[in-house]
């Protein structure tokens, strides 16, 4: 699961800038392999530039490739346990 979003380690919230950085290193894709800044165009409706850019400046590596399915993805694929 991911990192909790609004809450800093102290209780304090945390600032648009550390926010965007968790959602890159928490996003995946739907489904498969893929170049994170090709899911960082995806989340946030941005061209390819845009988006390697926007993870150079919150220190993620837009050429890594990161696995899927996403959280919801894998909660649909899942059989149930009965």
């Amino acid at each position: 699961m991911g990192r909790a979003i609004l809450n800093g380690p102290g209780g304090e919230m945390n600032t648009p800038n550390e926010m965007i950085k968790m959602a890159l290193l928490n996003m995946r894709p739907h489904r498969g392999r893929r170049v994170r800044w090709g899911v960082v165009v995806d989340l946030f409706g941005i061209g390819s530039y845009s988006a390697q850019k926007l993870c150079k400046k919150h220190g993620v590596e837009p050429y890594e490739m990161i696995d899927g399915p996403c959280v919801e993805c894998d909660e649909l694929l899942t059989e149930p346990t009965p």
